[in-house]
């Protein structure tokens, strides 16, 4: 055997501090064992803990999104009022139990119930204050306070949902809205402003349309306004007839009797005591004959009776 291939009698060969020792050094264990001889009940705690956490943690995960879902169906399938006032009772606190409150006053806004939905459109916004449909509630209650007469009121809810500006797509709409109150007040001047810069600010809204059109009708109210008005001319007064006397005792009446010479027209009623003129076309009878009874007088001579008596 060639001597390349003998292995040298010590075998491979190290040198000391070339590498790290593969087993921890003995003060090292020792410290361990000693921390966990003295504090073993304190880390099993920890552990039992600590999984106990992981656990319910993923219970009630699983239990919330059960109830979600069961919410979710029960919304699904509600039809009548009744149905949605049972998922608002069902399943508090969830989104669809919002969803199923503001569905029941937007059933009451349609049948005219202003107080009921009224109620519940603040009862909704106090328990679902990060509902999707908040600014929407908000609208409502403000539509509501304006067919109430309080303007004021209506105003204020208009200018929260103003103030969410990016958060809600529906602030043109509310700043219309608003203006509008301007407009029932007569400030017109202010409304017509907010309505030119409504127009430049929002040229892409889909609300660009309707704040054109009301913009329109306040700048004709207010020509009207600025015209001078044209003068009535009062009608002239109609003499009043006296009305007829209940005094059994009164004299009657005096009745006009045409002038002399004059004849009531044929056909009319004569004036008490004249006789009454016929129409042209009426048949008059003659010494109790009909007219077309009376002979026409003859055109021949008539002779005289001679004597013819001899």
């Amino acid at each position: 055997m060639s001597s390349k291939n003998k292995l040298p009698a010590d075998g491979p060969s190290h040198h000391v501090g070339e590498h790290e020792p593969l087993v921890p050094p003995l003060d090292a264990i020792t410290k361990l064992e000693l921390f966990l001889e003295k504090h073993w009940r304190m880390v099993v705690a920890v552990l039992v803990v600590t999984v106990a956490a992981v656990v319910i943690f993923f219970y009630l995960k699983y239990k919330r999104e059960d109830a979600m879902t069961q919410a979710n169906n029960a919304f699904t399938a509600a039809v009548t009022r009744s149905d949605f006032e049972g998922v608002v009772t069902a399943h508090p606190g969830t989104i669809a139990a919002g969803s199923a409150l503001y569905e029941i006053a937007d059933r009451q806004l349609a049948a005219a119930e202003l107080e009921g939905a009224q109620a519940s459109l603040e009862k909704f916004i106090s328990d679902y204050p990060d509902h999707k449909l908040r600014e929407n509630a908000l609208l409502g209650l403000g539509g509501i306070s304006e067919k109430q007469g309080d303007l004021d009121k209506a105003s204020d809810y208009f200018q929260q949902v103003i103030d969410m500006g990016d958060k809600t797509s529906l602030g043109p709409l509310a700043t219309i809205c608003k203006t509008e109150i301007l407009v029932a007040k007569g400030e017109l001047e202010q409304a017509m402003e907010i309505y030119e810069s409504f127009a430049v600010n929002n040229v892409g809204s889909p609300f660009i349309g309707k704040a054109e059109e009301r913009m329109a009708a306040v700048e004709a109210k207010i020509k009207r306004q600025a015209a001078p008005e044209a003068p009535v001319e009062p009608a002239p007064e109609e003499p009043e007839t006296p009305a007829p006397s209940t005094d059994p005792t009164a004299p009657p009446a005096p009745v006009e009797t045409p002038a002399p010479g004059e004849a009531p027209a044929p056909g009319e009623a004569p004036a008490p005591g004249e006789a009454a003129v016929p129409a042209a076309d009426a048949d008059v009878p003659v010494n109790g004959a009909p007219a077309e009874e009376i002979p026409e007088p003859s055109e021949e001579p008539v002779e005289p009776p001679t004597d013819g008596a001899e």
